[in-house]
């Protein structure tokens, strides 16, 4: 009885915690803000070294992406995708809306998806690359093309390894995280990510969905420093249309039809995604992209079968990546784990964690839900940790930390928890961008 009045009281106090540090999320926020309105002004002239590059493919106009300069002499860097089109970009605007002619591509850079190029044009401002990544908890800034689009300023999450979903073969590349609010229809990838000295210290690869928010998620600089100096040297151009080898994206995700599949999805209206798969299965029979849109949906509607089907669409396909082999056994675990062969779901995703980078943090967060679910909550723990080190700066895994610390009966610990979710997603408020930060002088 003193056993369970105690633990209540710890209970208690862990949900005091939570409202303690709602109460208090406004306050650092606005402190943030004040702290950053000169940066702002920086951004507000850098934000000029970005370029939008417009592309179509059969006629039909493809979603922007953008680019920016890099250098007083015209290097630029892009995203590759626009380059897919065997014509190129079909219009390159500055800031300023004015046009520029095409550049030539000095190097290609396959696994960011990104293309060092170089313009005629002399820019007026450009953005210098730092020399390094930047450090966890470092402020960073995602500077916008549109003026109506306030940077998104917030602190370095952590970095991962994230798999490729729109590529032909799936492989893991280096992304990093930030924590700030930013609208998803102004996500576009390309854009610069500048660090307090004002330099590019990475570049924006779009959104990542976690606990209900969207994180902005970046390519961070150092990644790509290497090639970009061996782009510098280059003498002669890459020519147009690009080999085959240089572009890694599954030619599907030129296709609108595929956006209006991943709408669907999201409203959950299972017959138009069924109808638009069947139609993008007979334009596409090799897609890999459309094996894995088929698994996430099976896992949505907790289809075993549908998951075994996927794993074997992989199994066909021949000198699987790293992340393939990875994906397709996080698949199996999940279909053994849904037909009710749970020991043999947690052994499938211990040969998974095994297997996977040390820096990938979803197959270990699975795996200690798994285990938690067994009642064999230590090693849960252990596995969630291990994911928290894969992805310091990830909701998803503190919030499962929090859960299993709570099983656990390790309150305090659960509470420091707590304390560090609510913190992390005080980040993603859109206050921090309207009313704390000034809007920069144009």
């Amino acid at each position: 009885m003193v056993k369970f009045i105690i633990g209540g009281f710890r209970v208690m106090k862990s949900a005091l915690v939570r409202a303690i540090v709602l109460l208090g999320s406004a306050m650092p926020l606005a402190e943030a803000g004040s702290n950053l309105a000169p940066w702002a002004e920086l951004i507000a002239e850098k934000r000029h070294a970005i370029i939008r590059l417009e592309s179509k493919v059969d006629g039909r106009e493809m979603p922007p992406s953008e680019g920016f300069f890099i250098s007083e002499d015209g290097l630029a860097l892009c995203t590759l995708h626009v380059w897919m089109a065997k014509a190129g970009p079909s219009s390159i605007l500055t800031t300023t809306r004015e046009s520029l002619p095409a550049p030539r591509i000095l190097e290609v850079l396959p696994t960011p998806g990104l293309a060092l190029v170089k313009f005629e044009h002399r820019p007026k401002v450009w953005i210098e690359l730092a020399d390094r990544d930047p450090a966890i908890a470092a402020t960073v800034a995602v500077a916008q093309y549109d003026t109506d689009q306030p940077a998104a300023f917030g602190p370095v999450l952590s970095f991962r390894q994230s798999p490729t979903a729109d590529f032909k073969r799936n492989v893991f590349r280096r992304t990093g995280s930030i924590g700030s609010w930013i609208d998803p229809a102004k996500a576009i990838i390309g854009l610069p990510v500048i660090d307090q000295n004002g330099h590019a210290a990475g570049i924006s690869s779009g959104l990542e969905a976690a606990e209900g928010q969207n994180i902005p998620t970046f390519f961070p600089i150092g990644s790509i420093l290497a090639s970009i100096e061996v782009g510098r040297k280059r003498d002669e151009p890459i020519p147009l249309p690009l080999a085959e080898d240089l572009i890694l994206w599954d030619p599907i995700i030129l296709d609108r039809r595929q956006y209006q599949t991943m709408q669907a999805f999201a409203r959950e209206d299972l017959p138009a995604v069924q109808q638009s798969l069947k139609d993008l299965k007979a334009a596409y029979p090799n897609s890999s992209h459309l094996i894995y849109i088929e698994a996430d949906l099976a896992r949505q509607q907790r289809d075993s079968a549908g998951l075994l089907k996927a794993v074997e669409a992989l199994k066909i396909r021949k000198n699987l990546t790293l992340c393939e082999q990875v994906r397709s056994l996080h698949y199996l675990a999940i279909a053994k784990d849904l037909s009710g062969a749970r020991e043999d779901a947690i052994k499938t995703m211990e040969e998974c964690v095994k297997l996977s980078p040390a820096g990938y943090p979803s197959d270990k967060r699975y795996l200690a839900q798994l285990l938690s679910q067994s009642d064999r909550d230590e090693e849960a723990l252990a596995a969630v940790k291990q994911a928290r080190e894969a992805s310091p700066g990830n909701i998803d895994v503190l919030t499962e930390l929090e859960r299993i610390l709570g099983r656990l009966g390790r309150w305090d610990e659960q509470a420091e928890v707590t304390t560090e979710i609510y913190r992390l997603e005080s980040l993603f408020r859109r206050p921090v961008l309207g009313r704390f930060l000034p809007r920069p002088r144009e």
